[in-house]
């Protein structure tokens, strides 16, 4: 059921989706999805939850393993900078699922989704941010603006696709700071790294 609504999502948006079309997908009479779905909006943050449980967590581990819960065992010679580029490059990953899957990613920032891949998630984020230096309770709070730095370009790139391309600059008789801070124009994606690594060092990472 989970791949149909899936593809129900995927192709007619999250403001389409419903336990109906999902019921046709399936070719089955819509009352009997309410066995395995209480709602539509249950069933699209299983959706969602199931797509978090599909991201590379391998990435945050140093050892490229799936990471376990708890506090990962600190490593004195662990270098600072490896671990925070791991994060950066999580970050990246999880921004380029949100681009290959917008309607899931709407679904995201629409609403707090609490199943097992999203703690999980939050798990191996946390402990990934942990390696990096902060305590546990400081990690969990710099997992925080990470996650917004990451919804906050997906958010303007799934909604429109033009958003990945900076627009012309300005006249610079008018707007001479602007045209100076974009000269050369950066990628966007360099951006986002950019961002990201300066929120973790500037975080004590």
């Amino acid at each position: 059921m989970l791949a149909a609504a899936t593809a129900v999502l995927e192709r007619d948006g999250m403001d389409a989706f419903s336990l109906r079309g999902v019921a046709r997908e399936l070719g089955v009479a819509p009352n009997a999805l309410y066995t395995y779905a209480r709602s539509r909006d249950a069933l699209l943050e299983e959706v969602a939850d199931a797509a978090l449980e599909h991201l590379d967590l391998t990435l945050l581990s140093p050892d490229g393993a799936s990471p376990s819960p708890g506090t990962p065992r600190a490593d004195p010679d662990e270098d600072q900078e490896a671990a925070r580029r791991r994060v950066v490059d999580f970050a990246a990953h999880v921004l380029a699922e949100f681009r290959a899957h917008p309607a899931i990613a709407r679904v995201l920032f629409d609403r707090p989704i609490g199943g097992p891949g999203a703690y999980r998630l939050n798990e191996a984020l946390i402990g990934a941010i942990h390696r990096c230096g902060p305590s546990v309770p400081v990690s969990a709070r710099i997992a925080y603006p990470l996650t917004a730095l990451v919804f906050g370009h997906a958010i303007i790139e799934v909604t429109d696709d033009a958003r990945t391309r900076w627009p012309p600059l300005p006249d610079p008789a008018t707007s001479p700071l602007s045209v100076a801070g974009a000269e050369p124009v950066p990628e966007i994606e360099d951006v986002f790294r950019w961002s990201g690594e300066n929120l973790l060092i500037g975080c004590g990472c």
